[in-house]
């Protein structure tokens, strides 16, 4: 039984990041090397919910999302520092949600809270569990076994066949999202927002 955060997170200490990438929203998305072992397996991963991040480098801002002015701006270079860096030490302060993930002496990964109600940061840890942080001092570990992860309702069914659905329906015209999570350079984007 994992008795504190630490704990759950300490297999981390010592992993590659072999990807470091932004997904739909800005959120930061770090993954781990890790051996597979069954075909399904799943990379062990580090990725921000509540999109606020910073990638600190010497002290000095690379990148950041939520209270960085111009997010996309170095971010491109940022994410390439990460990828090969591996992860020597995760600091958690007494409010978890605000976490660093330390990468060598002077790189470094900031996850930090802006939300009452969200998680802050999730992680799939190298033992298959996953950990979700946030709000506040709140976090829980969830396990394969945990009723979170078996089947779905016939509700949970229902609405995600109408999720695909709406999906299959929309999907051509509705632009993929960014890797780089540089939305503002993408036509839809300038269109909805009044640029030309």
């Amino acid at each position: 039984m994992t008795k504190s955060l630490s704990d759950a997170l300490s297999s981390f200490v010592g992993l590659r990041c072999t990807e470091a990438k932004i997904k739909l929203g800005g959120a930061l998305d770090l993954a781990f090397d890790f051996h597979k072992v069954e075909p399904n397996d799943i990379a062990p991963y580090i990725m921000s919910w509540a999109d606020s991040w910073r990638i600190v480098l010497n002290g000095t801002v690379l990148a950041g999302h939520y209270d960085v002015e111009d997010w996309e701006h170095g971010l491109e270079d940022a994410l390439a520092q990460l990828k090969g860096q591996t992860l020597t030490e995760i600091d958690l302060p007494e409010n978890p949600s605000d976490a660093r993930f330390i990468f060598g002496e002077h790189l470094c990964v900031e996850f930090f809270q802006h939300s009452r109600e969200d998680e802050a940061w999730e992680c799939k840890i190298p033992t298959g569990n996953y950990v979700d942080v946030g709000p506040g001092k709140n976090w829980r570990l969830v396990q394969p076994t945990d009723p979170a992860l078996l089947p779905q309702t016939i509700y949970e069914e229902r609405r995600s066949d109408h999720a695909e659905a709406f999906y299959q329906r929309w999907k051509g015209r509705i632009p993929n999202s960014s890797q780089s999570g540089n939305c503002k350079a993408c036509a839809y984007w300038r269109m909805l927002h009044g640029h030309s």
